[in-house]
């Protein structure tokens, strides 16, 4: 007699090769290894009378009372405030005006412009800096164009406000995403609701709209603040013509510029900065806990009824459509044609400037090309590792039974909002105290490809 098919027995599901203990210990002693261990030695390193590589020492606070004690020190924290202040403003207002029209609007082009407003933090920070250098720095070719003859002034770029203002457009994306996201998964009952009541289109978003985007606003906020604290390229290559030093350029400058060099003051710096980024991500999970206050709750919705925009949908895709020109289209055309003519200027076509010699020194040059070489190796074999990585203690934190899976989102949080200053200065530090390994380490792309 055959077993009827709900009597049949399922088969046993095979052994891991690997006990899932053992990957959650693993998973979690790695991430700690990777994230925190790098900070010990910079931490004790700040609190030496001695640079680590030099034997002896005695632990001693002076580094501390001898940075304190530099007045130029406290004028960076003042400009690097400033600097995360107004670009956290502008980028989160930004964003999420953005994110409010793709999402619940009936913008035109509103898929493509949601594609469209990502592309800062897919292009390199770098490349899109000098971009903005080359069009609308100084001598620039459009500020020039636009001071001759024009006769309009345009934004000094190499100032903290203008310097806000490119960092706001690179990291406006971030705050878009986080906003976008969370009108996403809201339910858009309560604003047809409020709409069929009568309500204008002005109060259902000041009344409804924002209040839901609370959490996510506030998210945003904290992590663009403390990504702008941590911006290295902006103070370095548009603040040193009028001398305007951030906390990051200032540790950068007595690390590798000075006459004497002081690690023990440099290192003392980056723990103040990691205290600082600490504190703001504390605070980021104090604010998000609450987050369940902004949820509304209501049965499966069905197809949004988006906003009608009326007379301002053409004016607003426009204005979008312009922001999108100038802040990103223009500077990634401006960086390619420098690259193809012998100078960038208004009063000569630029057609009659053409030149390849650029590209052909660059081509020439074995430093060049190695250090090609070196890029694609990190950013391909580095992007599959992490992503993999990642992936795995993700799985760790939210689908497992681990006792320490709560602290895995807030260390795997940390690198990304720590000034990358202080994590190069953590792994040098580390190489140096791990004998054959970190001198090998230090002096290879591997090392480089795990900082």
């Amino acid at each position: 007699m055959t077993a009827t098919p709900y009597e049949q027995e399922f088969p046993r599901p095979r052994r891991s090769l690997v006990p899932a203990w053992a990957l959650h210990w693993g998973t979690w002693l790695l991430v700690v290894a990777l994230i925190v261990g790098p900070l010990v030695p910079l931490l004790y390193a700040s609190l030496r009378d001695r640079p680590l590589y030099e034997p002896g020492g005695v632990l001693t606070v002076q580094p501390y009372r001898e940075l304190f004690g530099d007045s130029a020190f406290w004028d960076a924290w003042g400009n690097t405030l400033m600097f995360a202040s107004l670009t956290t403003v502008m980028a989160v207002l930004g964003g999420a005006l953005v994110a409010i029209l793709v999402t619940r609007t009936d913008l035109l082009g509103r898929k493509t412009f949601g594609r469209l407003i990502l592309l800062p933090i897919l292009l390199p920070s770098l490349g899109m800096v000098l971009g903005w250098l080359v069009i609308w720095g100084p001598g620039g070719y459009l500020t020039a164009t636009f001071t001759d003859r024009l006769h309009l002034r345009t934004l000094p770029i190499d100032t903290i406000p203008g310097m806000a203002v490119v960092e706001a457009t690179r990291l406006l994306p971030i705050a878009y995403l986080t906003c976008q996201a969370a009108l996403s998964r809201a339910d858009s009952s309560l604003e047809d609701a409020a709409r069929s009541a009568g309500a204008r289109p002005v109060r259902v978003l000041s009344s409804i709209t924002i209040p839901m985007l609370r959490p996510a606003l506030l998210n945003a906020a904290t992590l663009i603040f403390t990504l702008s604290i941590a911006a290295l390229g902006i103070p370095l290559l548009l603040g040193t013509s009028n001398n305007i030093v951030f906390v990051s350029s200032y540790l950068y400058n007595t690390w590798t510029n000075a006459s004497t060099p002081d690690p023990g003051s440099v290192s003392a710096g980056a723990v103040m900065m990691l205290v600082v980024a600490t504190a703001l991500l504390v605070l980021r999970n104090r604010l998000l806990g609450a987050e369940a206050r902004f949820v509304s709750v209501g049965g499966k919705s069905g197809r949004r009824a988006l906003l009608r925009l009326r007379r301002w949908r053409w004016p607003l895709t426009a204005l979008l459509a312009l922001y999108l020109v100038f802040t990103t289209l223009v500077p990634v055309i401006g960086l390619a044609l420098m690259s193809f003519v012998v100078v960038l200027t208004p009063l000569v076509p630029p057609w009659e400037l053409l030149t390849s010699s650029h590209w052909q020194v660059l081509l020439d040059d074995d430093t060049f090309r190695r250090s090609i070489t070196n890029s694609a190796i990190i950013a391909v074999v580095g992007a599959v590792g992490t992503t993999a990585f990642v992936a795995l203690a993700t799985l760790v934190a939210h689908r497992s039974g681990f006792r320490f899976r709560r602290t895995l989102p807030f260390l795997m949080l940390y690198p990304r909002a720590t000034p990358g200053i202080i994590i190069g200065i953590g792994f040098f530090w580390a190489y140096l105290l791990t004998g054959a390994f970190g001198d090998y380490m230090r002096g290879s792309i591997w090392g480089i490809m795990l900082a």
